[in-house]
């Protein structure tokens, strides 16, 4: 059974460090949205829309991106669920994005884990994106920090943002238990080639 995110000073919430001062500072919505803790069994669920762009650059690779569960490889709006949650005895957090088509659903999942001040997002089980968190006044910056590969235990650094383009993206809070999001990959030759944007509303949660 995931339980309801509660104050507990044995377990603090993993973002609290990886925000550092600016926890504090975070609204409502932001400190719901990022408040599962550790090996708690957490889970904070989200309900909204994506809307899904890319470039022609990418749309090749869509079977490719489907194939490997890397990123989301279809454009439009979609109803979209998001659980942001911990299990017990496991020290990662998920991200589980269910997309709704008009033929089913599309998962597109993902494990972070923090180190130092920086989360390591890792898509398809091995490609991992590096990327710092900072509350600017009225939205969360998420700054892109390079790439990386998860080899067994270890996190290699993988230098191919020429390549693949620098990863950013904002949230911004609407009010107590909702916010706005983007998150676009850039190229310094080609611009954007992929975007993702939406709103989301948080509720509280009990039984899967």
């Amino acid at each position: 059974m995931k339980q309801n995110i509660v104050d507990n000073d044995l377990a603090r919430p993993i973002f609290e460090s990886v925000f550092g001062e600016d926890w504090d500072k975070l609204p409502p919505a932001m400190k719901r949205r990022y408040g599962v803790r550790p090996s708690e069994g957490d889970i904070t669920r989200m309900h909204g829309h994506l809307t899904i762009s890319m470039s022609k650059i990418v749309r090749p690779f869509k079977p490719l991106m489907r194939a490997i569960g890397l990123l989301i490889p279809m454009e439009g709006k979609f109803p979209t669920r998001v659980d942001f949650e911990t299990y017990k005895d496991n020290p990662h957090t998920h991200l589980i994005r269910n997309v709704e088509l008009k033929n089913g659903q599309f998962a597109f999942n993902s494990r972070w884990i923090q180190h130092n001040n920086e989360v390591i997002e890792i898509l398809a089980g091995w490609i991992c994106w590096r990327a710092s968190y900072r509350w600017c006044e009225d939205h969360i910056e998420i700054s892109h920090k390079g790439y990386a590969i998860k080899f067994g235990k270890y996190i290699i650094p993988f230098p191919v943002t020429w390549l693949f383009g620098r990863g950013d993206a904002q949230e911004i809070p609407l009010s107590e238990d909702s916010f706005a999001m983007w998150v676009s990959i850039s190229h310094s030759i080609f611009g954007e080639m992929y975007r993702y944007e939406g709103e989301f509303k948080l509720e509280a949660h009990t039984d899967d």
